[in-house]
């Protein structure tokens, strides 16, 4: 009885100990994994996962995100597990970056930490309140490598050739990986089928995903494209009407439209009359549009008769009346300017022809397959390997 007494006397100054934190744990000699004879410690987890949280702006200790906190732990752990199965294979197939590839890390890192450091201070020193621009633009590059879980350039660098050698990985085990002509035409048709059930009754979701750069494969009758000449107002007076429109002002937004609008009344007549001349409709975009889009827009705006939430309703409803190409509006006022719009050439409708497509439905394909077969001899590495873990300690 008394040597019992003694035993839970003994665990129950233990339990204080701890508890009062005189007993430390050494975070780096708690293994929380290990794959053969390579090992996580639970520093290292805690270090590498707590960067991970901040790239998303949140830290272990954030409050709306608790509830997730262990599922993203236990997942977080097996990456980092993959990761080291990915470089104990590395090691076994002798895979490793060449001199240059490593001169050209290296030299990258530099590159791009230089470009940072003088787009920085060249800001920075706009700024009276910064005394010392060049240091400043020093400490904020620092945080943002260490927020990516950087020490130092260095770091970026041989994360950069870890990835080159892990590409090498992935080419060698997909090497055979190969498409046939049957499987691109397969995907082909399951894009149009796609493509024909979202846009049929969704006029607007195409023209978005038209403008978007979107691959099309399939397009719904009635769309065409427009160009407009933009006469702006000033950007200071578009924010304060946008402002007021805001806060209920409708009246002096709208008088201050109208004042401003006066002001490019000289403009738009010598538009219009460069326009009745015959002149170049683009080369007038060119020369007087300030709509930026317009620029990188090769076949104009995608819009349809009665399509609404796309433009501003000025603009869409001036669309609404150029009936054939080349029909071209006066003048259309909105909180922008004067927009004057010409009707360019009708999107094809119909299925995109499979020649248009077909080279990058073939990557596509191929991309699929390979990265199916990498994910399978990665779980055959897995179970290959001697893989312990403690999630429990996390």
């Amino acid at each position: 009885m008394k040597q019992l007494t003694r035993i839970f006397a003994m665990l129950l100054a233990l339990m204080l100990l701890a508890g009062c934190s005189l007993v430390e744990i050494d975070q780096s000699k708690v293994i929380v994994a290990r794959v053969e004879d390579k090992t996580i410690s639970k520093a290292e987890f805690d270090e590498s996962f707590r960067s991970y949280l901040a790239l998303y702006g949140y830290t272990p200790e954030s409050s709306d995100i608790q509830d997730s906190i262990p599922e993203l732990k236990t997942n977080y752990l097996e990456a980092m597990i993959e990761e080291l199965v990915v470089s104990l294979k590395v090691e076994e197939m002798g895979l490793q970056a060449t001199q240059e590839e490593i001169d050209a890390a290296y030299q990258n890192a530099q590159d791009w930490y230089d470009e940072q450091f003088d787009a920085l201070v060249e800001e920075y020193s706009k700024d009276e309140t910064i005394a010392d621009p060049e240091e400043h633009a020093r400490e904020i590059i620092q945080q943002h490598l260490t927020v990516y879980g950087y020490e130092d350039l260095d770091g970026f660098a041989e994360d950069s050739l870890k990835t080159t050698v892990n590409n090498k990985l992935f080419d060698e085990t997909v090497k055979d990986v190969t498409v046939t002509e049957q499987e691109v035409k397969d995907e082909y048709d399951a894009q149009v089928a796609q493509d024909e059930e979202s846009y049929a009754e969704d006029l607007l979701t195409f023209c978005q995903d038209l403008s978007g750069g979107m691959t099309i494969y399939w397009a719904p009758e009635g769309v065409f494209y427009v160009k407009h000449i933009l006469l702006a107002m000033p950007e200071d007076v578009q924010d304060e009407i946008s402002t007021m429109r805001a806060e209920g002002n409708d009246d002096m937004a709208d008088a201050l439209r109208k004042e401003e609008l006066q002001k490019l009344q000289g403009k738009v007549d010598e538009v219009l009359k460069k326009i009745a001349e015959g002149e170049d409709f683009d080369g007038l975009i060119e020369e007087y549009g300030e709509d930026p889009g317009m620029a990188s827009s090769e076949n104009g705006y995608p819009t349809a008769k009665g399509l609404e939430g796309l433009y501003v309703d000025e603009f869409a409803k001036a669309c609404d009346t150029l009936v054939n190409e080349g029909d071209t509006t006066d003048p259309v006022a909105t909180d922008y300017g004067y927009h004057i719009i010409r009707r360019y050439g009708d999107v094809p409708a119909g299925a995109t022809p499979y020649e248009d497509v077909s080279e990058l439905l073939n990557a596509r394909v191929l991309s699929t397959k390979q990265n199916a077969a990498y994910d399978e001899a990665l779980q055959g590495w897995m179970e290959e390997y001697n893989i312990q873990r403690s999630e429990h300690l996390l």
